[in-house]
């Protein structure tokens, strides 16, 4: 016996273990793939010269901060081991850098930076004019970069100066600027010692593949337009970070890439030649945007950025950092499938590669990190986005286990069905409460018609009526029941505090003393004669304290609202119940619910404080040590909301009320209780979606105010990096995909149905994030009875979810507009944009497919309706 129980447990390691290695295999093979490795020749590390600004983080011209002599001499320290020549802009901002490079026997071409500013144009010149005469390690001098391609000085006046500094100096003498100028003006060529040209295939949108061969083109086209002039390559470079410039993109691979293809073919070839740059320049973003800073062989912090040898990937040794993190998910994973062993093989293999998936994108997104001097805007804003980011992987994380555990478990443990009342045992009393407000007359009768006809004769059914102020109302229900006095009773209370909760409560001290089970009924619903001789029986267990019984709906088939709610409905009630069943954690609801009296007693009947009275009490039943059944089965079916401002109505009371209990259990949640860790777990997890629509929000109002930004001030505003923003569609997409996964095998609708059921969930996304801002804030619970038959004729006005959608559709319009369609980071966040905007979208859609109410009785306004008397938060 011994033995076979041992090597069923070595086999359901051995199982658990192989499925989680082959997850993580799988998940290891694509980042080999997805790095995209290439291998250019190799490269000593020597370079012709290089150009040098040597500002630091927090340094540059703009604050008039600038590096100090012993500063300059450590880069010059770094420097000498990798070139013999350095190039510098000005002459004026600074300690003298030729005097700090002779020490180390570097060569300088100095340079004079010219502009607009004539006084200071004239301290450049005459710093540069005494640089060359002053130090003999100044071999050739720079008069001006890019100053035609800026047009701040014209072409006579550029020549003027060249001839001053070349009257003044024995130095050979150049302007700095791009290729095309150069052809452009050959008359300045023609008083310049050497042509000093800038290519840079990057700002071209040259692809990586064709960088280098494109800079030996564009040198050659200079050549023969200039064949008795001497050319320098005064700059040429890649970036490693930036944004994406046709075809080129600003990557560490690729500027290493483009480094490791030049420099040997130009050592070849005998080209004179300056990479821009040494150091990385922080400062250099106000002045060429987002690549400005990264062009460096060392980074800001002086540490060298390149890899000489060896293949290159697009995150340079991804390898050993993705290792423990995948070593990590392999021992989680085994455990997973360990405890899981119930699961289906497929599904304990999907549940490791999201482990090892999740693992991974933690290492990317510190890789795709490192290296970065984004501005505090931009730090913030992808702080933000990260946040949501992370949310949404664990909303992903809670709805895939779900997912997993609805499609993968092979049989539920806990699977109840019919249970009848013994036959040798005399029926219990049953005691049914109806509670209603302002509801239509006819559709409470046919709800009483329906109970009346319940194949159980041990039964009564109390009837409250509760703040309805227009007795045209509530006389027609109580002249019916005056008719039954045998099973039927009515009150009618024009005050009642708390609403639905006071009304049964008011119903439970009314009740029979020898009723055994209670019942809870919606006034819409008609319910079938079996319900009670099917589950009355449950209760012969002692431990059982309430059987619920599906929601479920009719009359919907024909309207495209109704049947959106409905199926939306059904995913709930086909999955997600079964999934909390399974650890008796249930939400109850106050409809098609069975009660045992005495446990409702001994809880102390239904919380007042709270709008969601049915799930509040079901978790207090739980802390209590009772067990919930759920039994799927319809046994009554009522009316979808009328129209889509009572649905959204209705959906943010649930999450309002969802907050109250939150709040109001939260010792029982998060503290020591009586709760096992399933069922803490589904009642934070269960409402976690929920918390996340309500921090989108707040996302959304940032995101609207980022593309203002983006608009108005786009050097200093850039969007975040596309991969966050992928990652993030990804799992839009991903959740879509389960949820289509779940409906196709569980919710017997058709695939029409079930997206008209993602239409649904999504256009209820921000009353949700209303309901959960309201509930965490402690503002004021209000009660409102959702409308259901005839409360309403005619269009609703447009919801709330209009200006959002027509605020973030624009943004993504203007963001394109501004930028094209040839950016990856723009298009991007468009992208995001426009899937921010698609609940909206979906709410305003289905506002319009309201149904007109039938004509009905109107109840009359009352002052005060929609407070609740004494409805105070207990926590």
């Amino acid at each position: 016996m011994r033995t076979g129980i041992g090597f069923i447990a070595f086999e359901r390691l051995l199982s658990a273990l192989v499925l989680a290695f082959i997850a993580c295999a799988l998940v290891g093979g694509a980042w080999h793939i997805l790095e995209r490795p290439v291998t250019p020749p190799d490269w000593d590390g020597q370079v012709s010269g290089l150009t040098y600004s040597g500002y630091r983080p927090g340094q540059g011209p703009a604050q008039h901060r600038y590096p100090s002599p012993d500063e300059i001499a450590q880069d010059m320290a770094l420097l000498a081991p990798h070139t013999h020549r350095i190039r510098t802009y000005t002459s004026t901002e600074g300690p003298d850098v030729p005097a700090l490079a002779a020490r180390y026997g570097l060569d300088v071409m100095a340079g004079a930076w010219l502009g607009k500013d004539k006084a200071a144009n004239e301290r450049e010149l005459k710093g540069l004019i005494r640089q060359a005469r002053g130090y003999p390690n100044v071999s050739r001098l720079i008069v001006g970069n890019e100053v035609m391609l800026r047009e701040e000085m014209t072409e006579a006046e550029l020549i003027a100066a060249v001839d001053r500094v070349r009257r003044h100096t024995r130095q050979p003498v150049s302007v700095a600027d791009t290729w095309g100028i150069w052809l452009e003006h050959p008359k300045l060529a023609a008083h310049v010692d050497f042509i000093a040209i800038h290519i840079l295939p990057y700002w071209e949108g040259v692809a990586i593949e064709d960088a280098a061969a494109y800079t030996l083109k564009q040198l050659q086209l200079l050549r023969t337009a200039y064949p008795k002039k001497p050319i320098v390559i005064t700059e040429t470079g890649w970036p490693s970070r930036g944004h994406v410039e046709n075809e080129a993109h600003p990557t560490p691979q690729a500027q290493a890439r483009y480094l490791r293809e030049f420099l040997p073919q130009a050592r070849a070839l005998g080209i004179d030649y300056y990479v821009i740059e040494a150091f990385d320049g922080q400062w250099k973003r106000d002045e060429e945007g987002r690549p400005g800073p990264y062009w460096g062989l060392f980074d800001a912090f002086r540490e060298w950025k390149i890899p000489l040898t060896g293949p290159l990937w697009v995150d340079q040794g991804w390898q050993d950092r993705v290792a423990p993190a995948l070593v990590v998910a392999l021992a989680l994973g085994t455990l997973w499938n360990w405890v899981f062993a119930h699961w289906r093989w497929w599904a304990r293999l999907l549940a490791v590669l999201a482990m090892a998936a999740g693992a991974s994108f933690v290492v990317w997104r510190d890789m795709a990190d490192a290296g970065s001097y984004a501005p505090i805007q931009s730090a913030f804003i992808d702080l933000v986005l990260h946040g949501l980011l992370g949310v949404s992987l664990l909303v992903f994380a809670v709805q895939l286990i779900e997912a997993l555990d609805v499609l993968g478990t092979r049989r539920w443990r806990r699977a109840f069905g019919v249970s009848p009342w013994p036959a040798e045992q005399p029926l219990p009393l049953v005691s049914l409460h109806v509670a209603i407000c302002n509801e239509p007359p006819e559709m409470v009768i046919a709800t009483l018609e329906s109970l009346e006809r319940l194949d159980w004769p041990a039964l009564e059914v109390l009837v409250v009526d509760n703040n309805t102020h227009d007795d045209r109302l509530w006389r027609p229900v109580e002249a019916w029941i005056a008719e039954r006095p045998q099973r039927f009773r009515f009150w009618s209370l024009p005050v009642c505090e708390g609403f639905k909760a006071g009304a049964l409560n008011f119903a439970l001290s009314h009740t029979d003393p020898r009723a055994e089970v209670l019942g809870v009924i919606d006034a819409d619903y008609r319910v079938e004669l079996n319900w009670l001789r099917e589950l009355v029986g449950h209760f012969t267990e002692p431990q059982v304290a309430v059987v619920q019984a599906p929601q479920a709906h009719r009359e919907f088939e024909s309207d495209l609202l109704a049947r959106s709610a409905n199926w939306e409905f059904e995913g709930f009630f086909r999955a997600g119940m079964h999934h909390r069943n399974e650890r008796n954690a249930i939400i109850q609801h106050g409809t098609m619910c069975l009660v045992r009296a005495a446990a409702l007693r001994e809880a102390g009947g239904w919380a007042q404080w709270t709008i969601c009275e049915d799930a509040e009490l079901g978790l207090r039943l739980m802390t209590r040590g009772w067990e919930l059944r759920y039994v799927d089965r319809v046994y009554g079916r009522g009316l979808t909301p009328e129209h889509f401002a009572a649905l959204r109505s209705q959906r943010r009371r649930w999450a309002l009320g969802a907050m109250q209990i939150l709040k109001g259990h939260a010792g029982a949640l998060f503290a020591r209780s009586p709760l096992s860790w399933g069922q803490r777990y589904h009642f934070i997890a269960g409402w976690l979606p929920w918390l996340q629509e309500a921090l989108q929000v707040a996302v959304m109002l940032m995101c609207v105010g980022w593309t203002a930004g983006m608009l108005i001030a786009p050097r200093y505003v850039e969007p975040p990096i596309p991969g966050t923003l992928a990652l993030m569609l990804a799992i839009v997409l991903a959740r879509a995909a389960i949820g289509a996964a779940v409906y196709a095998t569980r919710v017997r609708c058709t695939w029409r149905e079930s997206f008209e059921a993602a239409i649904a969930a999504m256009a209820l996304n921000y009353a949700v994030a209303c309901g959960i801002w309201a509930g965490l804030l402690g503002r004021h619970a209000r009660f409102i009875v959702t409308a259901k038959a005839g409360s309403r004729s005619g269009r609703q006005p447009l919801p709330p979810e209009t200006k959002w959608a027509v605020a973030l559709l624009a943004a993504a319009v203007a963001t394109l507009v501004q930028n094209g369609f040839g950016g990856r980071e723009p298009l991007c966040w468009a992208a995001a944009l426009v899937v921010m905007a698609l609940p909206h979208c979906a709410a305003l859609w289905l506002s319009r497919a309201s149904r007109p109410g039938r004509p009905s009785i109107q109840p009359v306004p009352a002052s005060g309706v929609d407070a609740v008397p004494g409805l105070t938060s207990p926590a």
